[in-house]
């Protein structure tokens, strides 16, 4: 696999879910965090396209959704996210 330099926004992305991890107590950034996190910090590309079709605060609504039914995990290091 070629090794390949992430860009400042998908650092952001990545630092956000990281964050998010620990605020929910949770032990690990998964793809439902992630996704919060980036739907939250889309691009212009992204933006225009989602928006074309009326669906980016349906994503962001179902997004909070699934974080709101997330449990917490039982002992929480940092080292894990």
């Amino acid at each position: 696999m070629i090794d390949l330099p992430f860009t400042p926004q998908i650092r952001s992305v990545f630092k956000e879910s990281s964050d998010l991890s620990l605020s929910l107590k949770r032990n690990g950034v998964d793809m439902d965090l992630f996704f919060h996190c980036f739907t939250n910090d889309l691009s212009l590309s992204c933006f225009t396209l989602l928006d074309k079709y009326g669906c980016i605060e349906h994503l962001k609504l179902a997004s909070a959704k699934v974080l709101a039914k997330k449990k917490e995990t039982k002992s929480v290091s940092s080292k894990f996210t």
